[in-house]
């Protein structure tokens, strides 16, 4: 038995809407005013970028974070929920996995960051358990930023990584199959 809260209350009272690309539910709660200038920004970004961005971002039971990349550095919090393994692709292929989680004596960590050019998805430890995280991108995070993996773009990159892919991409790159809160 579980002292979390029912997912579809987090939705509701944290205002979260579908992330219909990469899975789970999100809202955008902080964007700077402030800019920093593409003029003084990496060639990677095509225009000026709020100084920071924060999201919460919930993985429902038996859902993924799929596979994506960052313009910018991404930094994970965990608050609630079953820990999560976020995992990482480098652009050589290697993988970094990092517990987000409460249990610290385990090894687990309560925030993480995610260097940019690192493609990342995460998984819920405990599959039948939802996870609330929160996500800082600074620069902050425009559409543009982002890119969705594409499972077959993928494997041919990191053909090492075959059992890795499958299980953080959704098959040929459809929508991440709908989350009914209601039956939760």
């Amino acid at each position: 038995m579980s002292d979390l809260p029912p997912l579809k209350t987090v939705i509701e009272k944290l205002g979260l809407i579908a992330h219909h690309v990469e899975g789970g539910y999100f809202l955008q709660t902080y964007k700077a005013k402030e800019k920093t200038l593409k003029a003084f920004l990496p060639d990677r970004f095509d225009g000026d970028r709020a100084f920071a961005t924060s999201i919460y971002y919930v993985i429902p039971p038996h859902r993924i974070s799929s596979l994506h990349l960052m313009f910018a550095d991404e930094g994970w919090h965990f608050y609630l929920g079953s820990p999560i393994n976020l995992v990482e692709i480098t652009p050589e292929g290697e993988t970094i996995e990092t517990i987000l989680g409460q249990d610290i004596t385990n090894g687990q960590v309560p925030q993480h960051t995610v260097m940019h050019g690192n493609w990342l998805g995460a998984y819920n430890l405990n599959p039948d358990q939802y996870s609330l995280v929160g996500c800082t991108v600074s620069p902050g995070m425009e559409l543009d930023d982002y890119r969705h993996g594409d499972p077959k773009e993928l494997l041919e990159q990191f053909p090492h990584l075959t059992d890795l892919i499958h299980k953080l991409t959704w098959p040929d790159d459809i929508k991440p199959p709908p989350y009914d809160p209601d039956n939760d």
